[in-house]
């Protein structure tokens, strides 16, 4: 430990130390549950040290109020995204049928002999259906050029 504690620089555990012994039950217990695993070395000893100093049992139970709390946020937020994903699946799909419905209302057309709306309403249908689906696959394609993982 001696050795361990030679090795790390003086100043940043005095500093860590100071602002870790300043720190609520509360704000440690976010610290630990967030962030421990990405503490620098100087970090870790200190919290470690300040821990030593203060009533554990009260820092674990806020430990599992705040993990506990932090995944029942994460659970609301996945609700929402699918939520929002089925939203944007059913304006899609409805934006399907209007290019279907003027397709087919073109084709309908163009087969009782209307030359000039009918071809209309075809090349409308599929430009639109093209465009919507060029829109969504283009999206997908920027969110997967900066997808870090």
């Amino acid at each position: 430990m001696e050795e361990l504690e030679q090795n790390m620089d003086q100043s940043k555990v005095i500093y860590f130390q100071e602002t870790y012994a300043r720190m609520s039950d509360d704000e440690l217990a976010y610290l630990i549950a967030t962030r421990s695993d990405s503490l620098v070395e100087e970090a870790r000893f200190a919290l470690t040290k300040v821990l030593d100093t203060r009533d554990l049992k009260n820092i674990e139970v806020e430990i599992k109020s705040t993990v506990k709390d932090l995944n029942d946020q994460a659970e609301f937020k996945s609700e929402q995204v699918q939520q929002q994903e089925k939203l944007q699946r059913s304006a899609r799909k409805a934006f399907h049928v209007f290019c279907a419905l003027f397709f087919a209302v073109g084709l309908g057309l163009l087969a009782f002999g209307d030359y000039e709306r009918g071809p209309i309403l075809v090349a409308g249908g599929l430009i639109a259906f093209a465009l919507i689906e060029l829109r969504r696959l283009a999206g997908k394609f920027i969110v997967a050029l900066f997808r870090m993982n």
